[in-house]
């Protein structure tokens, strides 16, 4: 107070000394505020506290007020669009970076510069064309540098990388990101170069609006706990976009041996073009009529000791709430729609009875259980222009569908249990009757065991997902336990070297089945398995098991490409062999190089590994072609560039398409990138009838070095 009296004295004695006092007053008045936008805010701001994992480790949702921008120059001049529309998830685990999962959506529609002109061209067919693609996309692939220490409203920078969807080209991103932690929330921001022809965007530098071809993509997300639950750890993202969900209301007599219920179908028009007609897939209408089963092919699978028929009836059919007509063709369901425009959302409800078969195939049951494989109606993919119709072939798995979200609300008797393709609650049971809520996202087939009181199982937590091998109370305890040590063991292996296991629970099931059969999340094995030590069990257990991430996880079309899903998890299956068993696995690829001559006869036939399954003469050649050369092809380029070389190909193949369909190219391609184009050559080559080798780049290289000195 002393010194401010003096400086008043001084500066009152002329207008001058007036002027500068005021000013002097002015300073002292804003200096905390200019302080406090210079000097960064000190880490214990919000009281000294360290910010605990717990708070961090949890399933955040990407609230409002988060937003995408893309940052290019046009006219010498940056402009902005802002993309408001995020939504998605990040799954926090500090203690783990490797294991932690997020995905941001950016609706391109929403585009907002400032400039209607300008947007509306950014979103036009020459630029991004968001009728085509009105989703643009980022996926986590690792969180390395995440930070391992977090202080409440200190700034933590580190690296993120991921794959970046945009104009329906996904490309490897690396993202320079700032994060801090403030008032429960975590706001983030991220930012990458962008080349834009990199995603198939070339008509930039045309037309009024002309752009540079380089610029900038951020994002800027707040993430909230919403009280979802904890972090669910390796489970997929139930808030993911998923074009369709499906909504169920089952009830399962196993006296009658029939299940009744409504499925409410909630989907989108994704084809890009308006639509007349939804298509469903009802493969129970394949048994309807069992004189049609009486060919070499559905003998080898169905059995001949029962063949009892089945079949599903469609009473009633709502879109949007009104009753449609039905349309039933054997295996499919046409639900017309009138001017279904493209991204436009329908509600399909059908009212369905279903009549379980007898027989040893997929969709059947017993006198102690029913199982169900592909019972439910089921969306037909569309690609290509057109609706893929296929029918119940006979031979190899002959489905193809995309990945969907599923909520099923399940009535058994009170004796009963189930095991299913997604995690299930038990929400009452009131002496009669048992009821079971079961949740399966980002799955591409739902399947359901109900099994009575003789059953129990054997469970198991490996890291985050749980195993339950369930087996009769009389069964052979011993080989109960080889085929679920198999079951571990091979989630183990298949998690540390392709990535990790895509759904929380593992259920394997004996059922009537001929062999084995995989379903996201669930495996059917022969029941015969569980009461003899035949490797062949401990083998079934063990292909179905890889068939979690080269089908469940990475879908592919079974009825096309069967070589794509059944060569490639063969060929991962003699991997795990040569770890774990190696002369089984010896034995194994001795057994296919010596078939391979009689393979080559099917070849010289027509019949080859590029063929549709209605293609094959019979299992054995669907068998030869798809599993065991397809096996040996993968297994050839492993011994010419090794394990390393292949694991990180297949993994990139795996957090790529993880939940998405491949093709065969998009496989290949992923060896190209890192083998080179020598390498498309052999795969045309085995593919279309015929044996290569691959010699790496560095090798011939070293050859012509040697032959031109």
């Amino acid at each position: 107070m002393i010194l401010f009296k003096r400086i008043f004295g001084i500066f009152a004695r002329n207008l001058f000394g007036l002027a500068v006092m005021l000013a002097f007053i002015i300073l002292i008045a804003f200096l905390p505020t200019a302080f406090s936008v210079r000097v960064p805010e000190p880490a214990n701001a919000s009281g000294g506290l360290r910010v605990q994992a717990v708070q961090l480790d949890k399933h955040w949702t990407i609230s409002e007020g988060s937003a995408a921008y893309m940052t290019i120059k046009s006219g010498g001049e940056s402009v902005n669009f802002k993309f408001p529309d995020v939504s998605g998830f990040w799954d926090v685990d500090v203690a783990k970076p490797a294991n932690m999962k997020g995905a941001a959506a950016v609706a391109v529609a929403g585009v907002d510069s400032g400039n209607a002109l300008r947007d509306h061209r950014l979103q036009s067919a020459e630029v991004l064309d968001a009728a085509q693609f009105p989703q643009a996309k980022f996926e986590l692939l690792s969180a390395g540098s995440w930070p391992t220490q977090w202080e409440a409203k200190k700034l933590q920078r580190f690296l993120l990388k991921g794959n970046l969807t945009l104009h329906g080209i996904t490309k490897p991103v690396e993202l320079d990101t700032e994060a801090k932690f403030v008032d429960g929330k975590i706001l983030m921001q991220a930012k990458a170069p962008l080349h834009l022809p990199d995603f198939g965007v070339q008509d930039v530098g045309s037309g009024w609006f002309s752009a540079e071809a380089d610029g900038q993509v951020q994002l800027q997300l707040i993430l909230e706990d919403r009280g979802d639950s904890a972090r669910p750890d390796a489970a997929p993202n139930p808030r993911a976009d998923m074009t369709t969900m499906y909504k169920a209301n089952v009830s399962i007599d196993p006296g009658l041996q029939t299940v009744s219920g409504t499925v409410e179908i909630q989907t989108r028009n994704d084809t890009g073009t308006p639509q007349d007609a939804l298509y469903f897939h009802l493969y129970p209408n394949q048994f309807e009529h069992t004189e049609d089963l009486k060919t070499p092919a559905w003998s080898r699978m169905l059995g001949d000791q029962y063949n009892l028929p089945g079949w599903i009836d469609i009473s009633r059919v709502e879109v949007n709430g009104q009753e449609v007509p039905v349309h039933v063709q054997k295996t499919l369901l046409e639900v017309p729609l009138s001017h279904w425009q493209p991204n436009a959302e329908a509600d399909i409800k059908l009212n369905f009875h279903l009549i379980v078969p007898r027989n040893s195939g997929r969709l059947a049951y017993n006198e102690h259980e029913i199982w169900l494989g592909n019972w439910l109606p089921i969306r037909a993919v569309y690609e290509q222009s057109a609706w893929r119709l296929d029918p119940y072939y006979p031979i190899g798995d002959p489905f193809y569908s995309e990945a969907a979200n599923y909520e099923v609300n399940v009535t058994v008797p009170n004796s009963y249990r189930i095991a299913s393709t997604g995690s299930d609650t038990e929400i009452s049971d009131d002496g009669k009757l048992r009821r079971y809520r079961i949740t399966a996202p980002q799955v591409r087939d739902f399947a359901l065991v109900a099994l009575d009181d003789t059953y129990t199982s054997t469970q198991q937590q490996i890291g985050n997902v749980l195993v339950k091998t369930w087996s009769r109370k009389m069964d052979n305890a011993y080989d109960v336990q080889l085929l679920h040590d198999t079951g571990t063991k091979a989630i183990e292996y298949f998690s540390k070297h392709y990535g990790t296991y895509p759904f929380p629970e593992y259920d394997i099931v004996p059922v009537g089945f001929f062999s084995g059969m995989e379903y996201p999340g669930l495996v059917f094995i022969n029941g015969d398995y569980f009461n003899t030590p035949d490797p062949k069990g401990m083998f079934t257990v063990l292909h179905e098991t890889g068939h979690q991430w080269w089908y469940s996880a990475v879908g592919s079309d079974q009825i096309r490409e069967s070589w794509l899903d059944e060569g490639l998890n063969d060929y991962t299956n003699i991997r795990y062999l040569l770890e774990n068993d190696p002369m089984r696995a010896k034995g194994m690829i001795d057994a296919r190089e010596q078939n391979l001559k009689t393979i080559q006869e099917y070849e010289k036939n027509g019949e080859l590994m590029t063929n549709s399954l209605n293609m094959f003469s019979g299992w054995d050649t669907y068998g030869g072609l798809a599993y065991q050369k397809g096996s040996l092809m993968f297994y050839h380029l492993d011994q010419a560039v090794g394990q390393e070389t292949m694991d990180r190909v297949l993994q990139k193949y795996y957090a790529t398409y993880r939940y998405k369909n491949a093709h065969g190219e998009d496989l290949i391609s992923l060896f190209e990138q890192e083998l080179g184009p020598d390498v498309r050559a052999y795969f045309t080559t085995w593919l279309h009838g015929g044996v290569a080798e691959f010699t790496p780049r560095a090798q011939q290289t070293s050859t012509e070095g040697a032959k031109h000195p």
